[in-house]
This record gives structure tokens, C-alpha cells and sequence, in this order.
């Protein structure tokens, strides 16, 4: 495996990754897709399409982890710790 191959793998581990941590703390959260698509600007469909297929756009990511209340750098790097939501 050439180390190309190697970083795309990472990069397709940490797309992943983001994907599942905001989808769970989404519902974590008790949002709606379309609360958070209000709160970001955009379409129901678009924060469906991140959630089931991740994106690339760093700034896609900042918004949605501020309506989180993510760290987007913890996200990014990898590293973040989401605490369940206790009501």
C-alpha cells in the first residue's frame, strides 16, 4: 500500500467519523434535520445528505458543529468527545 493509499483510507475513516458524531449528537440533542438546517441556512435535504454521506467542506462543518455546540477542531483532528445529553 503506497503511502497515497494510506492517507486516502485516513481521510475516508475521518469523513466517517464526523459523519456519525453529528448525526448522534444531533439526535442526541433532540433536533430535527430541519431545526438545524434552519439554524444553518439551508435545506432539510442538505443536512440529510451530510448525515448519511459526509462531506469535505470545512465549512460546512464549522456551521454544523456550532449548532452542535462541537468543537470543529476536536472534530477535524479526530480527537472530539461528545457527552450524552441527560434532560
Amino acid at each position: 500500500m503506497t503511502d497515497n493509499q494510506r492517507a486516502i483510507g485516513r481521510a475516508k475513516v475521518l469523513r466517517e467519523s464526523i459523519r456519525e458524531t453529528l448525526l448522534q449528537r444531533r439526535q442526541d440533542l433532540g433536533l430535527t434535520q430541519r431545526e438545524v438546517a434552519e439554524r444553518m441556512d439551508t435545506t432539510q435535504a442538505h443536512i440529510s445528505s451530510v448525515e448519511r454521506r459526509g462531506t469535505n467542506d470545512i465549512s460546512l462543518i464549522m456551521r454544523f458543529a456550532a449548532v452542535l455546540d462541537l468543537d470543529y477542531r476536536a472534530l477535524l483532528d479526530g480527537t472530539v468527545e461528545v457527552a450524552e445529553v441527560v434532560y
